[in-house]
């Protein structure tokens, strides 16, 4: 399958250049609460990886107007 092809090829060339790690981004948690993730959850972890938490993305927002109209807007779909 293409995901498979693609992530292992990054990997492959990232280790060559160096690379510790790869994150891609969460998974579902240990005690399964997110059933919807369980799909791309077994596909991480088949790659190997290990579990760790970390606290989480923040936005830190710059303009901060335009960061309310930004959340008002996303918060009317």
């Amino acid at each position: 399958m293409a995901p498979y092809l693609l992530h292992g090829e990054v990997m492959r060339q990232l280790k060559e250049a160096g690379c510790k790690s790869y994150d891609l981004w969460g998974v579902q948690p240990q005690d399964g609460s997110l059933k919807n993730w369980a799909g791309f959850t077994r596909f991480k972890v088949g790659w190997g990886g290990q579990y760790y938490e970390a606290p989480g993305t923040f936005d830190y927002p710059i303009k901060k107007i335009l960061y309310l109209v930004y959340r008002l807007a996303r918060n009317l779909r």
